[in-house]
């Protein structure tokens, strides 16, 4: 009889160095989790540890009971463990491995993807996500679950190792948090700017960017980004994605072609590992009675509008996958009008992720609630932005992911 990988003392011995086991939610697992079901349309994803009677949920995008496991015998998690190989599962009822498991019934799984969660040569658990309806995974979502994958594991690779990674002084870290956010905004003829920034707690770089700057006599840019995961090494990957978007934006004048060019660079950077961010890109232009904007996004939240009779609206833009997931992306953009007396908001999620001493999310709804009554009262953009940002700090004292925001108000 074979012996169960599963109970094999060297993989269980692997799980509890990993400190994964019963630890607390932390936002970059949730982040590639939510990524994970956005980019699949899958309504769950996991980040899971097994030891030796249950499958921990790091991660649980679509759980909305609370719970954080099930039992091994439950799990799908075991037949990658006992395979040790990525398992992709179109129809669980009746695929020759799964037909059996019993949460087709309790959870109500009808496909299932995963891949393996490594540290060294041991698996952990997985990266998966799940479906309550039939499906073909195709080979680009698979290639995009295998990439989100690398992330987890780099994660967690980069949290257990003893070799001497590099660790950044004050003055760098200062030197490196100064690249990703300007401390004086340029003035734009007829629009009012104004930003703001906040690193998740204890941190003093964040992955969060934002930048205004000329495109030529009549247009203007702003970019905004999020790269997946906080602290000084992802503040070092969105420096280098600030520096492409704004070298490409000066050098093509295209938000769309900005964002496939930046996709490429990341990824022929880093071909083998998951590092990647969401940006928006905004090419201003002032004209005589509205600001045009064109708008390109890449897996970012979409722009909010407070219009002058007092309704927030979004700003639909064509929706790319984040910079950095998939090769040879071809990126579109949307035209919008600003009108005189409204204000527009980015933002990125850290925002809206944010979570009170309840541990209850902000969410979008409410987000968009606190941004409308900050515009109130005629307030410049300096003012919302002030207004918002105490608004979030008094919702969550202590964030636990990085925040930027900008705001540009057409003055009536």
């Amino acid at each position: 009889m074979n012996e169960s990988r599963v109970l094999d003392l060297d993989r269980l011995e692997a799980v509890e160095r990993s400190g994964l086991v019963d630890s607390e939610r932390e936002t970059v697992f949730d982040e590639l989790a939510s990524l994970a079901a956005q980019l699949l349309d899958a309504p769950f994803a996991f980040v899971t540890a097994v030891d030796a009677e249950r499958s921990f949920w790091k991660s649980a995008h679509g759980i909305a009971d609370g719970a954080r496991f099930n039992s091994v015998a439950d799990s799908f998690c075991q037949y990658v463990i006992e395979g040790e190989r990525e398992l992709i599962v179109d129809d669980a009822a009746n695929h020759p491995v799964t037909a059996s498991n019993p949460s087709i019934d309790s959870m109500g799984v009808a496909a299932w993807a995963g891949y393996p969660v490594m540290l060294g040569d041991q698996i952990l658990g997985t990266f998966c996500v799940v479906d309550q309806r039939p499906r073909v995974w195709t080979p680009r979502e698979r290639a995009i679950l295998r990439r989100i994958t690398d992330a987890v594991n780099e994660e967690i690779a980069r949290r257990t190792s003893d070799d001497g990674a590099e660790v950044l002084g004050r003055h760098q870290l200062e030197q490196l948090r100064a690249g990703l956010v300007q401390v004086t905004l340029p003035t734009i003829p007829g629009l009012d700017v104004a930003a703001w920034h906040r690193p998740a707690g204890g941190e003093l770089v964040l992955g969060d960017f934002y930048d205004v700057f000329p495109l030529d006599h009549e247009r203007w840019c702003v970019i905004l980004g999020d790269v997946c995961g906080h602290g000084h090494l992802a503040a070092q990957l969105a420096s280098f994605v600030r520096t492409e978007l704004r070298e490409s934006m000066q050098r093509l004048g295209d938000a769309a072609g900005a964002m496939a060019a930046t996709n490429d660079e990341l990824i022929h950077r880093s071909p083998d590992a998951g590092r990647f961010a969401t940006g928006c890109v905004m090419v201003l232009e002032p004209r005589r009675d509205a600001v045009a904007i064109r708008m390109c996004s890449a897996g970012h939240p979409a722009v909010l509008v407070r219009r002058r009779d007092g309704s927030t609206i979004e700003l639909p833009a064509p929706d790319g996958p984040p910079l950095g997931v998939t090769p040879a992306v071809t990126f579109t953009t949307r035209e919008h009008a600003l009108q005189p007396g409204t204000t527009m908001l980015a933002y990125t999620d850290g925002a809206t992720e944010c979570r009170d001493d309840h541990d209850q999310l902000l969410g979008d709804v409410e987000f968009a609630r606190l941004f409308a009554a900050a515009a109130e009262e005629d307030r410049d953009a300096q003012g919302v932005i002030a207004h918002l940002s105490a608004a979030l700090a008094s919702h969550a004292a202590v964030h636990h992911d990085d925040i930027a925001l900008v705001a540009v108000q057409h003055r009536a």
